[in-house]
């Protein structure tokens, strides 16, 4: 006996297929984090979903990558806590800049932040990540959430 209760494989199967005229667009995510191995790490998760992801260790890095990359960006992901350039400053040059104001943006922070400070950042961002809380499926379906909201708009 099979599985789904036939006794005897059927007499006749159909296969059907799919095909797409298109190959799907792969989203471009600029991860933005000081600490290296957190960032290979977001790089090959995402990676691995077909995102392209492009690196960048700081926020004066990823202003340039947003000044000189000719290609448009998806979204961001931005540690709030690095040096040289904070992820607020590179937030505020984002939504300055007529070219990716409108970009989504997904903060990260190890930083234990009071409640103004948290509600200031998501009022400015699309989402907040604790790294303290961190969750890797959590990070992939707000990723996956954020971008969906964009697709919409």
């Amino acid at each position: 006996m099979f599985a789904d209760g036939l006794t005897q494989m059927p007499k006749k199967s159909k296969t059907v297929s799919f095909t797409t005229k298109k190959k799907p667009k792969s989203r471009r995510i600029l991860l933005v984090d000081d600490d290296k191995f957190l960032l290979e790490f977001f790089a090959r998760v995402l990676t691995a979903q077909g995102f392209v992801i492009v690196l960048a260790a700081n926020g004066l890095e990823a202003e340039e990558v947003l000044k000189t990359d000719k290609k448009v960006f998806d979204l961001v992901v931005v540690d709030l806590l690095m040096p040289m350039q904070n992820g607020w400053r590179l937030i505020d040059f984002i939504k300055a800049s007529k070219k990716h104001q409108n970009m989504p943006i997904i903060a990260l922070t190890g930083l234990s932040l009071s409640y103004e400070e948290y509600e200031r950042t998501r009022r400015q961002t699309d989402a907040v990540l604790l790294k303290g809380d961190f969750e890797i499926s959590r990070f992939t379906e707000t990723i996956n959430k954020v971008l969906l909201e964009k697709a919409r708009k």
